[in-house]
């Protein structure tokens, strides 16, 4: 890639269990040389779908040439409403038992939040997992706006002119050949295009 220019793909992301997953991309920015972004950035996916994500690269103005990582969070939805449910349920009858007490002959107590139902489990609290995928970039710079050709390409395509050679005079005027000639200014641009390709 070239700097100041973008690339898109597409990546998909499937829910293939029974719970309500929620998805959401961590950003990524290398400043002045990457900005990864992807869209939607974040959601909710029901059980047994696919989630179509488009992650867009924007090279800045350094030209680099790197492995980045990419970060998504997952959080089970389901999973995370039943901790939630749960722990409602512990407060709410904690609550009631601390008001209540039995008097018997050995004295007096609390009941149990479990002497009856609904029981409270004992379960603990989802943590998010992450996955991350590795994005590799090599991009080459620019010039006063004009992008750097590879070699290949040069010579690929074909120039507008015969490249046939030409000598200056003494007078700094070019002497007659056949054809169209190639002057010293286009073999500075190829130089200078050779010379950056070597470099980047």
């Amino acid at each position: 890639m070239l700097t100041h220019s973008l690339s898109r793909d597409l990546i998909a992301i499937t829910n293939n269990t029974e719970h309500v997953i929620r998805f959401i991309w961590l950003p990524e920015r290398i400043p002045n040389i990457v900005n990864i972004v992807m869209t939607p950035w974040w959601g909710v996916m029901q059980p047994n779908t696919t989630e179509w994500i488009t992650m867009t690269v924007y090279t800045l103005q350094e030209p680099a040439t790197f492995t980045t990582t990419v970060a998504c969070e997952i959080l089970d939805l389901t999973e995370r409403k039943r901790y939630q449910k749960n722990e409602f349920l512990r407060r709410t009858k904690t609550e009631k038992c601390n008001q209540e007490f039995v008097i018997t002959e050995n004295g007096t107590f609390h009941p149990n939040i479990n002497d009856c139902p609904p029981y409270v489990l004992d379960l603990k609290k989802p943590l998010p997992s992450y996955l991350a995928i590795s994005v590799s970039i090599s991009s080459k710079g620019q010039r006063d706006g004009y992008p750097r050709m590879l070699l290949r390409q040069m010579w690929e395509k074909t120039p507008p002119y015969d490249l046939l050679t030409s000598d200056l005079n003494l007078y700094g005027n070019l002497e007659g050949s056949s054809g169209n000639t190639i002057t010293t200014l286009d073999i500075t641009r190829i130089i200078d295009a050779l010379l950056w390709y070597l470099l980047f």
